[in-house]
């Protein structure tokens, strides 16, 4: 188990476990965050974990290491005293205050309540559709760099590993992918720039989309010229929980074909918008839902950037 993202003040914590029936020596062995630096913390050679037993070290030089873990992301690998990889593990962004560690039947690793010392307590995730784009910024001001605004509308904390996000769903639809063990907790809000994600957005015109690991898209947005150094809010600080249905969208001809399964909603709205900071949205379409349980919606693109919605009325 390990700890990257203390409460308050609170300091790194790492733990190992010796799960088998006899004491295990670890004099010599060695700790790192970095592959390259395999001897960043030495034990002493009178380290001993008991049989079933547990040991708990704190992070930083005051905390007995010689390195403090990174909430945004990196690894841990343990090596015996003759250098070789015992153990390792990689994560991404953590949640603040939860650790990570291996819980489960299979001891696998996961998000975890910290329980430094005693048996790991998974912490309950949510679903990935839960995890929305909620704005972007493509034409900032003067010194400033495009970003990316996701939000975790869900009542737990999300697994992102594999979602995808990319401008280009359809040639590069894995332009940035979230890797293994990174987490969003309930409600929050992760802005994300250019040089994190590895592309940017088109000011002219373009797309945004964000999707699950099954090649599914969970949000794919169509825009057009944006405003100069204004932001796009999609889903505004601390909204409530968002009732989700899957949208496809298909665009030919100048035409904008948007498709989707309505669950178990009888009544559809779409609506539209040309500017989202002032002007009221304007109802498009209708929609009942067909025999076949699938909807869908056209409509004509003239160039000019516009926000549609889709509500489900009843």
């Amino acid at each position: 188990e390990l700890l990257a993202w203390p409460r308050g003040n609170g300091r790194d914590r790492i733990e190992l476990f010796n799960d088998s029936a006899a004491p295990t020596h670890l004099g010599g062995f060695s700790l790192s965050d970095d592959p390259a630096k395999p001897r960043r913390f030495v034990f002493p050679e009178n380290t001993v974990i008991e049989a079933d037993g547990y040991l708990v070290m704190d992070g930083g030089k005051n905390g007995g290491l010689n390195f403090k873990l990174d909430n945004d992301g990196e690894g841990l690998w343990l090596y015996n005293a003759e250098g070789q990889l015992i153990d390792s593990v990689m994560f991404g962004r953590q949640v603040d205050g939860l650790s990570i560690g291996r819980a489960g039947r299979e001891a696998n690793w996961t998000l975890t309540h910290p329980t430094f010392g005693r048996e790991n307590q998974s912490v309950p995730l949510g679903q990935s559709q839960d995890v929305r784009i909620a704005g972007w910024t493509a034409n900032p001001a003067d010194g400033q760099g495009d970003r990316v605004i996701l939000q975790n509308t869900g009542a737990r904390p999300v697994h992102l590993a594999d979602l995808r996000l990319t401008n280009q769903p359809t040639g590069r639809p894995l332009a940035f992918t979230f890797p293994a063990l990174s987490f969003l907790a309930s409600g929050e809000r992760l802005e994300m720039d250019s040089n994190w994600i590895g592309f940017k957005l088109a000011a002219s015109q373009g797309e945004l989309a964000l999707g699950k690991p099954d090649g599914s898209w969970i949000d794919h947005h169509v825009y057009g010229p944006q405003p100069d150094g204004r932001a796009v809010i999609l889903i505004p600080p601390h909204a409530p929980p968002v009732d989700q249905f899957g949208l496809s969208f298909e665009i030919a001809d100048g035409e904008m074909l948007v498709t989707w399964e309505p669950g178990d909603g009888l009544i559809f709205r779409v609506l539209s918008s040309r500017d989202l900071s002032t002007k009221p949205w304007h109802e498009e379409a209708v929609l009942d839902t067909p025999p076949g349980r699938t909807l869908q919606f056209r409509t004509k693109l003239d160039g000019a950037m516009k926000f549609f919605q889709v509500e489900q009325i009843e």
